[in-house]
């Protein structure tokens, strides 16, 4: 509860509510894991952390962690990831959100994207 009244996310959930749902979020955060590692851009996970901190998921001590302590891009979009799965579905959550608002292209690419209706279908 401490961690809570902090007003940051704590690495691991404090309750073991909805699990499920937990799951599958961190499932997909798993899934497209490796090509998230290759694809993201550093201006995208600078974005990313902004989001991340500004909605309380990422302290400015955690942010700092991800920026300074990994220089190679492909570094800190792993550091970010496995920190972001680590803290939980809401930290999961919050990830997707800003993924699809700050990159959609990266997003239909990892599949995280739905197609609106008739993209894809031929006309008459």
């Amino acid at each position: 509860m401490r961690r809570e009244r902090m007003g940051v996310l704590p690495l691991r959930p404090l309750c073991l509510g909805n699990m499920a749902a937990g799951a599958k979020l961190r499932g997909e955060l798993q899934r497209i894991r490796s090509e998230f590692v290759e694809r993201v851009s550093g201006p995208v996970i600078k974005s990313l952390l902004d989001d991340l901190c500004q909605q309380k998921v990422f302290s400015k001590l955690e942010m700092d962690e991800v920026i300074e302590d990994q220089r190679i891009t492909a570094d800190r979009a792993r550091c970010l990831i496995d920190m972001v799965m680590r803290k939980g579905e809401r930290a999961s959550q919050a990830m997707i959100d800003s993924m699809k608002k700050r990159d959609e292209h990266l997003c239909s690419t990892l599949g995280l994207m739905s197609s609106p209706a008739g993209v894809g279908e031929l006309l008459p």
